[in-house]
C-alpha cells in the first residue's frame, strides 16, 4: 500500500502540472515508479519537494518488484531468490508520508480554483 500512495502522491503532481489522467493511464508510465519519478523530476517536483537520491534509490528498488505487481501477486520464490533485493520498508514509510504531507497544499488549492 504504500507503494501505491508513491505512485498515486507522484501522480497527483503531475496532474498538477496539467498531465492529463489519459497521459497517466497510457503504458509509458503506467505503474513504472521510475518512469514516473522522472517525469516528475522533468517537470521540477524539486520545487515542491526534496527527493532525496536514498529516496530515489529505493524508487528504484521497489519499482523491481512494484511494475511486475510482485507485491499483489508475491511469491515466495522471488524473495529466496533475491533476499537483499526489498528495500527497507522504513525509507518506504518516510518517503510515501514526505510525498502526502508535502503535496496535500498544492493539490488542495488547485481542487479549490475554479
Amino acid at each position: 500500500m504504500a507503494c501505491r500512495s508513491i505512485e498515486l502522491s507522484l501522480k497527483a503532481f503531475l496532474l498538477l502540472k496539467s498531465v492529463t489522467r489519459n497521459d497517466l493511464k497510457k503504458r509509458d508510465l503506467g505503474h513504472d515508479l521510475h518512469k514516473i519519478l522522472k517525469k516528475c523530476k522533468e517537470l521540477k517536483i524539486s520545487n515542491i519537494i526534496n527527493i532525496s537520491k536514498a529516496h530515489e534509490s529505493t524508487i528504484e528498488e521497489l519499482n523491481k518488484w512494484y511494475a511486475r505487481k510482485g507485491f499483489e501477486y508475491f511469491e515466495i520464490k522471488n524473495l529466496v531468490s533475491s533476499p537483499n533485493s526489498l528495500p527497507d520498508i522504513a525509507i518506504v514509510k518516510e518517503l510515501a508520508l514526505l510525498l502526502i504531507e508535502s503535496l496535500r497544499e498544492p493539490c488542495k488549492n488547485a481542487a479549490n480554483k475554479p
